[in-house]
């Protein structure tokens, strides 16, 4: 279960069922994301913010997922895993953006 709080307000913004458990949860800065990782299956998984609608699923970690967190702009998420790692995920695969663009030489 996911729930969202508006940290002025301290009012629910949201509060969607999950089919797995998890242990953290980060909202993009647009609201229309949500990333999610868990303690037993060790997936990172992405849902629409306004539906709950499952995205995309990673895999990577090693170990159970406790830390996740958006760039200011939501291009960009990172998550820690109990595994001693932190991955880099982008939100728009395929488009160029940081260490992911590629130069010629």
């Amino acid at each position: 279960r996911i729930i969202v709080w508006d940290v002025d307000s301290f009012k629910v913004v949201k509060d969607i069922a999950m089919d797995y458990e998890v242990s953290v949860a980060a909202v993009n800065p647009q609201r229309t994301r949500i990333v999610t990782g868990g303690k037993s299956d060790l997936l990172i998984r992405s849902c629409e913010f306004e539906s709950g609608k499952e995205l995309e699923v990673h895999k990577g970690h090693h170990g159970p997922v406790h830390d996740a967190c958006f760039s200011p702009d939501g291009e960009v998420y990172a998550t820690g895993s109990e595994d001693g790692t932190v991955r880099l995920w982008q939100s728009n695969p395929g488009s160029a953006y940081g260490l992911w663009q590629l130069r010629k030489i």
